[in-house]
């Protein structure tokens, strides 16, 4: 039934949205082919679903249609953030997509992408390039530092 609503296009969007919240990922009843169409119509809300599903996918495809959400500056700023939380869950497979985008303009989405980068080793020339960020956006210090020296963040706690 729910899938029903989900593939409904003359269902409101926050339906198909709550439906698509509701939909359990793991069934394999709905296709990384059909989450693509459903992430095309633009709906904020649905989106957001959307990638929340693509996140909950053991699959490459579904890791590259975040990555290429994540990446793209004229999708809404949660909703990439979204996406790089769905990134997170393997950090080191998307090293390069997560390092680039700690320098995004977007708040929301640098410190995102610091906060998937924590604890995870890191190579010389990505530990250099996330510590750029600190020069550009200052605000994002703590969170660099964060990155780049977990342990940090143990400084005073007993």
């Amino acid at each position: 039934m729910l899938l029903s609503w989900i593939e409904n296009e003359d269902a409101p969007t926050q339906v198909r949205a709550w439906a698509l919240r509701l939909f359990p990922a793991e069934s394999g009843q709905l296709t990384i082919s059909q989450l693509r169409q459903l992430l095309a119509p633009g709906d904020p809300e649905l989106s957001l679903e959307v990638v929340r599903s693509l996140a909950l996918k053991d699959e490459p495809t579904a890791m590259t249609m975040l990555k290429r959400v994540a990446s793209d500056q004229s999708a809404d700023e949660v909703l990439r953030a979204e996406a790089i939380v769905g990134l997170a869950g393997t950090p080191q497979a998307h090293l390069e997509t997560l390092a680039e985008l700690t320098g995004a303009q977007s708040q929301v989405v640098g410190e995102e992408a610091l906060r998937a980068l924590r604890g995870i080793p890191l190579e010389d020339r990505i530990r250099e390039q996330i510590q750029k960020v600190s020069v550009d956006y200052p605000k994002r210090t703590p969170l660099v530092e964060a990155a780049l020296n977990p342990t940090s963040l143990m400084t005073g706690i007993p």
